[in-house]
């Protein structure tokens, strides 16, 4: 009996390494607790992102007719591509190409703008996010428009986050007012970016849609004038044919 109490009293710890001792094992409880706490959140993260994404998915095949399997493998292989670029989720690039989708109608179209967007929002001092370049870009060139469009756009607008005051996102809403009336007249698009990213650095303080009714009262005076505009063209010694292509464009 001795001998079993002098062991028991050898193996408990005492003092000041006994209280380290029961320290530790509460830290290491608390660690264990932490550690099964943030793994259920992280758990529930990667739940809802993954349904986000689903939702996305369908929410795309539902606004674009016939789309194959081989077509969502491109989309999903290109939206993994540009996650690792510019770090945003799954679910909201998907929810972009679907924005655009609705426009264009073109499955490979749409995956196109989602890319060009993306980028886009990422280098824009303007704030504007993939889905106002997804959109905004699918409105600009439509249900015809085509892959090499979409990416004159990008370029086009790419420049105009080295105009000064000019950017990508305020160009593009600035465009937005006149787009009817200038494909009507055959105006060029890049030159029109061109001009508002010039109007605004020369007034910055103009706001993206007064800028875009300015360029729309421009390209009606120059192209289709009341009697009102002519007037002032003529007053001013300006002819509409200075400003028309040898094709009257």
């Amino acid at each position: 009996a001795l001998a079993k109490a002098q062991l028991a009293s050898a193996r408990a710890p005492t003092g000041m390494l006994g209280r380290f001792g029961r320290r530790a094992d509460n830290m290491g409880g608390m660690m264990g607790l932490a550690g099964l706490t943030g793994g259920f959140f992280t758990g529930r993260k990667i739940l809802n992102e993954a349904r986000e994404a689903s939702k996305a998915e369908n929410k795309f095949r539902a606004l674009v007719d016939s789309v194959t399997d081989e077509q969502m493998t491109r989309l999903k292989n290109d939206i993994k591509s540009q996650m690792t670029i510019t770090g945003e989720s799954y679910g909201s690039l998907m929810d972009a190409a679907a924005d655009a989708a609705q426009i264009v109608g073109n499955a490979d179209l749409a995956r196109t703008v989602m890319q060009t967007a993306s980028s886009l929002a990422r280098i824009d001092t303007a704030g504007k996010d993939t889905q106002f370049f997804a959109e905004s870009i699918a409105a600009v060139v439509g249900p015809d428009g085509t892959m090499a469009d979409v990416a004159k756009i990008g370029d086009w607008l790419a420049k105009q986050q080295k105009m000064g005051a000019a950017t990508a996102g305020g160009t593009i809403e600035s465009y937005k007012h006149p787009i009817g009336l200038a494909k009507s007249l055959g105006a060029d698009m890049g030159q029109l970016f061109t001009a508002i990213g010039l109007l605004k650095n020369f007034a910055p303080a103009i706001k993206d849609a007064s800028m875009g009714a300015y360029a729309t009262h421009g390209l009606r005076m120059f192209g289709v004038p009341n009697a009102g505009m002519q007037k002032a063209l003529d007053e001013a010694g300006l002819d509409r044919k200075m400003f028309r292509n040898k094709k009257g464009d």
